[in-house]
């Protein structure tokens, strides 16, 4: 660290991610943006982002530079990309946030079947902390790889979380419906303006890649599970309706007191009367979350995040911000 700022590059700053994340780390008071790169080079980022208040050059991946003059890099690249560039990171004793899903599963051989392919380094999962704050916060202060969770899972997790840790849950299906920039810029025919604007629809109901994520983290059986994801034509947000068999015969303020018991401290976690919606935490590391007892021994929980801050890139600098000791908030006010 210099001057007791930490030395940040970010990979992918072109992406939704990379974008959020410069957005952020420009305003955060302990970090010194060393490296902005990009498979595209830019003399000026202003050229891409003309919101931007300095110049700032958007550089070819250097490995090399990165490893000399960083302390922490954030990888905002494609899934499978990442594999590319960790373990060179790790050598030189960097903090890696890395925002895909390369290293979030300790078992290869489901990153392998949901992802379609070969990975490269898998002697590192078991190196990988989830960067899930609000669960793992301990061993995300002294991670070194961090797996920054994906958006729907952070979504799901912390909604359900309080009921799993007490094994609760018997049964569980989540309705999710997420804005367009949550498949990130890739040039598809559903994700086109004239087919999105307007509209909504689910797809990949009940095989979604991030299932065997949300699974590792709730301790759920996969036939006790039913996940159907839907998109929105807005451009972000993730609203998660999750319908619940629990185990015991408990009164909704019963239930309240277990999430204000887990929950209560927790900055970044509103837990709100109302049935919560996409605006009232856009542009928020936040995530809203309300409880409903709909019969005996089911519950309606209901979470809903900014998939690009608390889902993506918000969560990135809070698990940052916890590996080198700095105020959880920081930059993230």
């Amino acid at each position: 660290m210099s001057e007791n700022r930490v030395r940040v590059g970010i990979i992918g700053i072109t992406g939704h991610t990379g974008q959020e994340l410069l957005y952020w780390l420009l305003s955060h008071s302990k970090v010194e943006l060393v490296y902005l790169m990009a498979r595209e080079v830019v003399d000026d980022v202003r050229k891409i982002y003309p919101w931007v208040d300095r110049k700032l050059e958007v550089e070819q991946i250097d490995v090399d530079k990165l490893k000399l003059n960083c302390d922490c890099v954030f990888l905002a690249l494609p899934h499978t990309v990442s594999q590319e560039f960790v373990p060179r990171l790790l050598s030189e004793r960097l903090v890696v946030v890395d925002l895909s899903a390369d290293y979030r599963f300790k078992d290869v051989g489901i990153y392998e079947k949901y992802y379609n392919v070969k990975h490269t380094s898998p002697q590192l999962l078991s190196q990988a902390v989830y960067g899930l704050p609000e669960v793992y916060r301990e061993q995300i202060r002294s991670a070194r790889l961090i797996a920054n969770p994906g958006c729907y899972p952070t979504s799901v997790i912390l909604g359900l979380y309080p009921l799993a840790k007490r094994g609760l849950i018997s049964r569980v299906i989540v309705d999710a419906k997420s804005g367009a920039s949550g498949a990130g810029k890739k040039l598809k025919k559903d994700f086109l303006f004239a087919s999105l604007v307007g509209n909504l629809y689910p797809y990949k109901p009940n095989i979604h890649q991030h299932i065997p994520e949300i699974l590792s983290h709730i301790d759920l059986d996969r036939e006790k599970f039913v996940f159907v994801p839907h998109l929105v034509g807005i451009e972000r947000g993730i609203i998660s309706t999750m319908y619940v068999d629990i185990r015991q015969d408990l009164s909704e303020k019963d239930i309240w007191s277990l999430y204000q018991e887990i929950y209560g401290k927790e900055i970044f976690i509103r837990l709100v009367d109302n049935l919560p919606s996409y605006r009232s935490v856009l542009g928020t590391n936040q995530c809203h979350i309300t409880i409903r007892l709909l019969g005996k021994g089911q519950v309606l929980v209901v979470s809903a995040i900014d998939n690009l801050v608390k889902g993506a890139s918000g969560q990135a600098i809070q698990n940052m911000n916890l590996a080198f000791g700095i105020d959880e908030k920081e930059g993230l006010r």
